[in-house]
This record gives structure tokens, C-alpha cells and sequence, in this order.
């Protein structure tokens, strides 16, 4: 292929040699390309085999320097094992082209090797021949180059558009290499100096191509991949019974909803590309949480969330379970849910009888001592008061009226309570007639003004009985403040003997609790402890009878 003319200048060498490490470039960059293993491997071969050309022409340049000290048939038949050389390797690069899985190329590799290797060595070493050494010089590595133009020939007919065109390429530039084998009419020096170069320039510019040409085809097989893979995803959303959603992680733009979806969130009939995802919660912190956890661990399961429909603002609760997928050549959410709204109101309705009084809706005593608690660990130093209500004469509203006017005094009482106070403070039913209350970062002092406008605005209430007559009662206040003890109980004891005080000074009246003041006595303490106590708890105070002791009566008998 090269000419033995590139040595007669420097410039055509450098030329030549420049445009050879062009040519290897080029080869390097497609074997670089692993996903087509065989054609880098006859990329491989078929570099290798244009190398040796070149090699072979410099070999052919310095032989009567070798001659001196080897004989020349010899050196012939090492000229002609390089052109068998290269045969062979074109060959097998022309097999892989033809049959990626290259099961005929060893075949024939083997058997040209054979017959190649044979006429080498008796054409030059047992009966030499200058006519055939010189025949089997250029014939040799044309045919070789021939069987791989061929090859690129075949391979274009089955490629499209591109493909097809680097493919006549190809073989264009291995026709033009065959041919200027085929035309030398000496050994050597038979070439122009510049075949070598258009020979390396174009076969570099097609190892380039095709490594374009063959990552496209990679492309196009991976996005077919996907496409098959986001219509599976399809597929799979819209048999499934439960609501699916796919949105865009980056702006939640919605992607893709079955029709269960749609039907839960309102959007039957509607363009969901023109909604996100976002938009139906409830809270916006909620939907942060969720994509944090998202991008921290890809996967999420069981995740609340509060959401609404389209046309309405009634929150309703899903459970989602959610991963983050590649969809449309993008980072979207894939998420799945279930209604839970139902169990959420039965996990509140049973919050609420846990923490609520069930007559008066207020917070019962476990829940006030819990949260006075947390709050006092929360905020330590912080002033605070305890003050504690009990309805005046209320054991006579119950016997004159009855019990269901005393209840709806008790209501009464709790709603008025409730409106009065901050919305930090904590109001809670303490038990039968009496109420507690805890008052944020508030002093005794302005305990007391907050209780007597409570205890004023109590005196006004008006409470129809059932017989029509209009009720009206008081209570009495104890106050208590955190400058004595930060400890609820002690608070709460403190609060309660300023209340016993405020009744023994004559009812409908605040008193601020202080070390000198008398305790309220033990056995009344006592009786309000068995009143709070719920009847099926009570002690039976009943003699036990033994079924086996015979009272008097028998032995009279």
C-alpha cells in the first residue's frame, strides 16, 4: 500500500508517518468503544494488518542493508510472511464483518494460513522464484484487502441511511488500497509515495464514522429499551387498582395517572399535563418532607399525606409509597396510595377519647398533667400559673334540677372557660365539678386578673333547666404560681387549698395561694377523691358473707 517513495524526501516520511498516527488514533478511540466487542475486534485485526503494510515497506526499504549477512531468499521469505500476515488478518476482520459471531473466520484463517505459509516457503527457500515471490508480494495483501471491502460492501446493504453510506465508505477506501496492491508491477517502490497517506487519512476518517455510526446504534437501542420499558410502566399503571401517579421530581409536573388517580383527585376528562402534583396538598411542608426523603433513600413506604381534589378544598388522607424511576428521559416519582381517611378519623376518635372529656370536650386530667410537664421541661425558668375552678353549690343544682341541668351547667361552664384564655393556655376538666387551668408566662398576680374576669363572666351565664326556670350559679378560684415549685402536682395541691380558702370566705371569689394559708383538710380531700373516682371503680364497702357461715337466723331454725 505504501510506496517505497515516502523515503526519498523527509517530507513525504513525515507525511506518511503523521498520517499513520492519524490512522491510529482513530483506531484507538473505536476500540475504546465496548459495546460491540466483535467489530472492535475486527477493527483490531484490520489495523493491525495496515500497520504491517507500512512496516513491511520500511522492511523492504533497509533489505540490502540485511542482504550483507542473510541470504536474500530469506529476506524474501520474510517480506512474503509479512504480506501473509496481513492477509490472514484481513481475513479474519473480513469474517468478523460478515458473521459478528465469527464462526467461519477461524475456518478459513486457518486454511489460507496453511496453503500461505506452504507457498512462502517453497517459492522462496526450496524452489525459488522471482516471478511468483513477486506475484504473491502484491497478490497476497490484495486479496486480503479485497475480502474486507467485499465485506463492507455486504455489511451497507444492511444498515439504514447512515450506516448504509460509512459502510460504502469503507469500502471505497478498501477498494482503493486493494487496487493500488493489485497495480504494483515490481516487488517494491511500484506505489506513489502519496497512496499511503489517502489510504491512512481514509481509513482513519472511517474507523471514526463507523464508532459514530455504531454509537447511534447504541443510542437508538437504548432508547427503544426505554420506550419499552415506560410503556410496560404504562401498562402496569393503568390495570392497577390502585391510584398511580408519575411525576417530574423537579417541578412535580404530572407525567402519567391511571383512571383511579384521576377519579380521586377530580381530574376525569382533564388534561393532567396542565396539573402538578403539588398542588393538591394540604400541607406544603408535608409534600417538602416527602421529597426529602425521597432524594435521601430513592424509596419511601407508607408515608401520610394530606390531600384535596381539584374542586374541593375537604382534606382527605392517602398512604403513599413512592420511588424515584426514570420516565420520558427525566427523574420522576413514582408513587402509589391507598385512602386512609377512615382509619385516620378512627385514630383521632380514639386521640380524642383518650385526651377529651366526653361531656364537656375539654382535655381531661392525664393529658393536662402530660402537657404542663412537657412544657415545663421545654421551657425551663419560665413563669408560670395554676389555677384551679370549682362550681359553687353545684350538689344542689343537680338535686333541684337534676343531673342533665347540672350537665349542661358543667357545658356551660367549659365553653366559657375555653373562649376566655389565650390559645396557649390549657384548660382541662379535673374532675366532677371542677376545672384547671395553666396559664403560659403568666405571674400570680395577672393570674388573678384573667381568674376574676373568668370568674365574672361565669356569674352571667343563664342555663335553661328542663322545667323551664332559668339557672344561674358562681364558682370559686384558687390560684397558684411556678415562683413556689416548678412541680405540677405541688402546683396543683397549692391551687386547690387557695380554692377550699376561696369557699370558706364565702364562694364567687379568686384567692392566690401563700405558705401561711390553711391546707384543706384531709377528709375532705378524701371525699373528693372518692367523687372523682368513676362508679365501677368504687370500693364496695358491703360486708362479704361467706355462702358456708350460718347466720342467726339458721340457728334459730
Amino acid at each position: 500500500m505504501n510506496s517505497l517513495e515516502i523515503f526519498s524526501t523527509d517530507t513525504q516520511l513525515q507525511v506518511t508517518v503523521w498520517s499513520f498516527v492519524f490512522l491510529c488514533f482513530c483506531g484507538i478511540i473505536f476500540v475504546m468503544n465496548q459495546e460491540k466487542a466483535s467489530l472492535n475486534k475486527a477493527v483490531k485485526y484490520l489495523f493491525i494488518a495496515l500497520g504491517i503494510d507500512l512496516l513491511s515497506v520500511y522492511y523492504g526499504y533497509n533489505m540490502e542493508n540485511f542482504s550483507a549477512s542473510i541470504s536474500i531468499n530469506v529476506l524474501m521469505a520474510l517480506s512474503l510472511l509479512f504480506k501473509l500476515i496481513i492477509f490472514i488478518l484481513c481475513t479474519m476482520a473480513a469474517g468478523i464483518l460478515l458473521d459478528e459471531r465469527g464462526k467461519t473466520t477461524s475456518v478459513i484463517s486457518t486454511c489460507f494460513s496453511i496453503v500461505g505459509l506452504i507457498a512462502v516457503c517453497y517459492y522462496s527457500l526450496v524452489s525459488p522464484n522471482g516471478e511468483v515471490i513477486n506475484i504473491l508480494h502484491n497478490l497476497m495483501p490484495a486479496i486480503g484487502f479485497a475480502y474486507v471491502a467485499t465485506a463492507f460492501f455486504v455489511r451497507s446493504f444492511r444498515r439504514h441511511n447512515l450506516g448504509a453510506l460509512i459502510g460504502c465508505m469503507c469500502a471505497i477506501f478498501m477498494t482503493y488500497i486493494t487496487v493500488t496492491n493489485i497495480s504494483a508491477t515490481d516487488s517494491f517502490a511500484v506505489e506513489h509515495w502519496y497512496s499511503g497517506l489517502i489510504s491512512n487519512l481514509g481509513m482513519g476518517l472511517c474507523f471514526i464514522l463507523v464508532y459514530i455510526d455504531l454509537q447511534k446504534e447504541i443510542i437508538d437501542s437504548k432508547n427503544r429499551s426505554i420506550e419499552k420499558y415506560n410503556r410496560r410502566i404504562e401498562e402496569i399503571i393503568r390495570l392497577s387498582p390502585f391510584p398511580i401517579v408519575i411525576s417530574r421530581l423537579s417541578d412535580d409536573a404530572i407525567l402519567l395517572a391511571n383512571d383511579n388517580f384521576q377519579h380521586l383527585f377530580g381530574l376525569k376528562n382533564q388534561n393532567i399535563a396542565d396539573y402538578k402534583f403539588k398542588d393538591f396538598f394540604v400541607d406544603k411542608d408535608n409534600r417538602r418532607l416527602l421529597n426529602v426523603h425521597l432524594e435521601k433513600e430513592q424509596e419511601i413506604k407508607d408515608f401520610e399525606i394530606l390531600v384535596h381534589s381539584k374542586d374541593s378544598t375537604t382534606p382527605f388522607w392517602l398512604s403513599t409509597s413512592a420511588n424515584i424511576i426514570d420516565y420520558e428521559y427525566d427523574v420522576a416519582i413514582y408513587a402509589a396510595f391507598q385512602d386512609i381517611t377512615d382509619r385516620k378519623k378512627r385514630e383521632d376518635l380514639w386521640q380524642t377519647q383518650a385526651t377529651r372529656d366526653p361531656l364537656t370536650s375539654l382535655y381531661n386530667r392525664r393529658y393536662f398533667e402530660e402537657e404542663v410537664n412537657r412544657r415545663i421541661d421545654n421551657q425551663p425558668g419560665q413563669i408560670f400559673s395554676v389555677f384551679m375552678i370549682d362550681a359553687d353549690h353545684f350538689k344542689n343544682v343537680n338535686d333541684t334540677y337534676g343531673h342533665k341541668t347540672g350537665d349542661k351547667v358543667l357545658m356551660a361552664l367549659a365553653s366559657t372557660a375555653e373562649k376566655a384564655l389565650r390559645e396557649n393556655d390549657i384548660v382541662a376538666r379535673y374532675g366532677g365539678e371542677e376545672f384547671i387551668v395553666y396559664l403560659d408566662n403568666t405571674k400570680a398576680e395577672e393570674a388573678k386578673s384573667v381568674a376574676d374576669r373568668l370568674r365574672e363572666s361565669i356569674a352571667a351565664i343563664e342555663v335553661i333547666a328542663d322545667s323551664g326556670e332559668t339557672v344561674k350559679f358562681t364558682v370559686s378560684i384558687g390560684i397558684a404560681s411556678s415562683n413556689y415549685t416548678t412541680d405540677i402536682n405541688e402546683l396543683v395541691k397549692m391551687s386547690d387549698d387557695a380554692l377550699y380558702q376561696a369557699k370558706e370566705s364565702g364562694r364567687n371569689r379568686c384567692i392566690i395561694y401563700h405558705p401561711n394559708m390553711e391546707p384543706e383538710p384531709s377528709a375532705v380531700r378524701e371525699q373528693k377523691a372518692q367523687e372523682n373516682v368513676h362508679p365501677a371503680l368504687a370500693k364496695n364497702n358491703n360486708i362479704e358473707v361467706s355462702l358456708l357461715q350460718k347466720d342467726d337466723t339458721d340457728k334459730d331454725m
